[in-house]
């Protein structure tokens, strides 16, 4: 799967609940709807890479659970963030000691 942020909301700047809802567990949805939607007229700002980041974040951790649940033992996993994916092996201090990072990286470890 290969998708972004500008993939999943409308050209009226509203989250595309169908969309995300295919993508994702209803949880996951939940909890990204409950922020407003970046928008291009702000810019890019920390704020709106913070908030890319989880999204990329919650996304590893969504499949990742879902690979588990169907009980798939390897699985190869692709993220267009080398933030995201320093973050989750350890190479980068970015959100160390994030809940959401930390569990991430156990999903990764489990044998």
């Amino acid at each position: 799967m290969h998708t972004n942020v500008a993939s999943v909301v409308t050209a009226s700047g509203q989250w595309d609940m169908s969309r995300l809802s295919f993508l994702l567990l209803d949880d996951i949805v939940s909890r990204i709807v409950a922020v407003q939607p970046p928008h291009p007229a702000l810019g890019s700002d920390e704020s709106r890479g913070l908030f890319e980041f989880l999204v990329e974040v919650w996304g590893v951790h969504n499949i990742l659970l879902h690979a588990w649940r169907l009980g798939l033992l390897s699985i190869e996993l692709e993220t267009g963030s080398l933030l995201v994916e320093r973050s989750l092996h350890g190479t980068s201090r970015a959100l160390f000691g994030n809940a959401l990072v930390d569990d991430v990286r156990e999903l990764m470890s489990r044998e």
